[in-house]
């Protein structure tokens, strides 16, 4: 019964920050672009922002809904997951996508809460690669041994310096707690120059 309602406050928590905020923007928006009726661009521009809004709201939704379906609790369905979403995310990018998934995935349960947060620091850490890396290629990786289940997501980008890891310390931080919360670890390898490794363990159930 606390694992349900701690899950059902995670749902009304998401709903609230990921959807509420878009929605108020998107009806703001709207009533900018219909007095800017007069003036075509600026009312060309708001629609622009409106049509963008609604399709990132139908993106977080669809995360939502997969993140709490009980028929996605395991490794496999997350690595499809993570899988789409990375393909659509670099597609518009320069960046070359490599996977390294076994071609047997095992069966690993995985609870609803363990898969949305390795997905959100997966998101977070592709995030990090298109904006501040500089790379030319990344590679997600996953495998299953002693007993964890490991993601790792590279990049051949310049590495971490001075000034990248002062725009990424809290984003870091946020990370490696919300992978700590659900039992599991993340550790960052990077220098000057040579790319970035971000590395996630969880204990297998």
């Amino acid at each position: 019964e606390r694992a349900m309602e701690r899950e059902r406050t995670r749902i009304s928590q998401d709903m609230h920050d990921e959807l509420g905020a878009n929605l108020t923007s998107l009806s703001m928006i709207t009533e900018i672009a219909r007095r800017s009726l007069t003036n075509q661009s600026q009312a060309d521009e708001q629609l622009r922002k409106a049509s963008d809004i609604a399709s990132e709201t139908v993106r977080r939704l669809d995360e939502i809904v997969w993140a709490v379906n009980p028929k996605a609790d395991n490794l496999a369905n997350l690595a499809a997951y993570i899988s789409e979403y990375a393909q659509e995310f670099f597609s518009a990018t320069p960046i070359r996508l490599r996977f390294g998934f076994p071609e047997q995935m095992p069966h690993v349960p995985l609870a609803s809460e363990v898969r949305h947060s390795i997905f959100l620091v997966v998101k977070e850490a592709l995030n990090n690669i298109v904006k501040h890396s500089c790379a030319s290629e990344a590679t997600i990786g996953l495998a299953v041994e002693n007993g964890l289940v490991v993601i790792a997501i590279r990049d051949n980008g310049k590495g971490l310096d001075a000034s990248t890891e002062s725009q990424l310390g809290n984003g870091i931080r946020n990370m490696r707690q919300r992978i700590e919360s659900v039992g599991g670890k993340l550790s960052v390898q990077s220098s000057s120059g040579s790319g970035t490794i971000v590395r996630m363990e969880i204990a297998r159930p």
